[in-house]
């Protein structure tokens, strides 16, 4: 039996939504006996709203970047929180840098930190006023926990991979550069440790994984994975066969069953 565990921005949806015959890809490649996974940088209480959204039912979400492996009923079933007192003491050294914001994702509540006014790109203030709109008062999260990832937006690249090396030494974390974020988890957390984690619950013995951003890079180095036609050079050049879609991907992996 094997895991599909797939990225979700930019490998599953490619637009506004999950295209149909990617969905109905997924579905074939599931009652083929095989399973799917889910691995994402977002939240839980988003990725789930994705899913509900495009009609998709994974067997394992990994949601937070691997921190979090809930399955289809809503049961956490693995968790890989960032210490209490590291996640508040690195909130508090956020707030004083030079960046647009961030977000601490708790499951199913997250809080929002905006540092900085973006008012010169329209589109990051309107995603600001989404996160606002969902969020919790960070003090709520701060007092309950867990708190699984955060990501930090910046609209410096240079500043962003400065930012990621002071933090892991600081606060030995470890740090995931995106296109638009910084993507922040426990020490020794990934999609790679994600993965390996949901393979065993789901008793797989083959794993295939695809992705398209620098957060997904360990999965592919760790799996031989795959990468979309689309994502970054880097992330292309350590995938082992490249894809135009994820149906695409289901539809070799087939394929290979009946060779």
């Amino acid at each position: 039996m094997r895991l599909l565990a797939s990225d979700y921005d930019g490998t599953l949806r490619l637009g506004a939504r999950v295209a149909p015959d990617t969905v109905a890809a997924v579905q074939r490649f599931q009652r083929s006996g095989h399973r799917f996974a889910l691995v994402t940088g977002r939240g839980l209480n988003m990725i789930e709203e994705e899913i509900l959204a495009n009609g998709i039912r994974p067997d394992l979400i990994l949601s937070s970047n691997g921190a979090l492996i809930s399955d289809s009923s809503g049961c956490w079933r693995r968790q890989f929180p960032i210490d209490q007192a590291t996640a508040l003491a690195l909130m508090d050294y956020l707030r004083q840098q030079e960046i647009l914001g961030y977000v601490a994702c708790g499951g199913r509540q997250m809080s929002f930190a905006a540092i900085r006014p973006v008012s010169a790109d329209p589109r990051m203030a309107e995603r600001m006023r989404r996160y606002q709109a969902w969020a919790v008062p960070e003090e709520q999260l701060r007092r309950q926990g867990p708190i699984f990832s955060l990501a930090v937006w910046m609209d410096d690249r240079q500043r962003m991979k400065e930012l990621a090396f002071d933090l892991e030494r600081r606060f030995a974390l470890n740090c995931f550069i995106n296109r638009g974020t910084l993507d922040i988890v426990a020490h020794g957390v990934s999609k790679k440790t994600g993965v390996q984690a949901a393979a065993e619950l789901l008793g797989c013995d083959r794993v295939a994984v695809i992705g398209d951003d620098y957060n997904d890079l360990p999965m592919i180095t760790g799996f031989h994975g795959f990468a979309m036609e689309s994502g970054v050079d880097e992330v292309k050049q350590a995938a082992s066969r490249l894809f135009a879609s994820v149906e695409e991907c289901v539809e070799w992996l087939l394929r290979q069953d009946q060779a």
